[in-house]
């Protein structure tokens, strides 16, 4: 994704620098007012590797900054109807060492196999806290309108009743 990214920068230059890194033992690269994590705390397979995560985010942010990130849905379970209209389908789930192993696979052809951890709320906030960051909240997940429209809010009701992904903000 990096060396496609640095591509398409070369090719229409926007003045964005593209690194591959660990996220759990990141260098502080410059003081942000946003950092994001799009599904990065949900390959944390420990708790010290998701406070690393969180610590990461913390160290390159400026005062009062904010992390934003989205994981896997705490909430989520495999009791109530599955993700796979919507392109994943979570094919199991195993509790191990303080959170679930999630075997899933992408909707694709043919299907892409996947594994991540589902983290309960209470680690995420606990990370959270022991990072630094004073505030914590969690925001659902919303459908753009434009696609209410196209598909009809029926097609939608599993989505918001057994979403599989949450955002969750920090600020410095």
């Amino acid at each position: 994704m990096v060396r496609l990214a640095r591509a398409k920068e070369q090719e229409d230059p926007t003045g964005s620098e593209y690194r591959v890194g660990d996220a759990i033992h990141l260098p502080v690269l410059g003081p942000f007012e946003l950092v994001t994590a799009v599904y990065l705390l949900n390959y944390a397979t420990s708790k010290d590797q998701m406070l690393g995560m969180c610590r990461s985010a913390y160290a390159n942010l400026v005062a009062g900054g904010r992390f934003v990130a989205y994981t896997v849905n705490p909430a989520f379970t495999i009791s109530k109807p599955n993700s796979t209209r919507y392109g994943v389908t979570v094919l199991g789930t195993t509790f191990e060492e303080e959170r679930y192993v999630c075997d899933a696979e992408f909707v694709t052809d043919p299907p892409t196999p996947s594994q991540c951890f589902q983290w309960s709320q209470a680690t995420h906030e606990w990370a959270m806290k022991e990072a630094g960051f004073r505030t914590c909240a969690w925001h659902p997940s919303e459908v753009a309108p434009e696609d209410i429209a196209h598909h009809g809010a029926a097609y939608w009701r599993d989505f918001y009743d057994n979403c599989l992904v949450i955002e969750l903000v920090g600020q410095k």
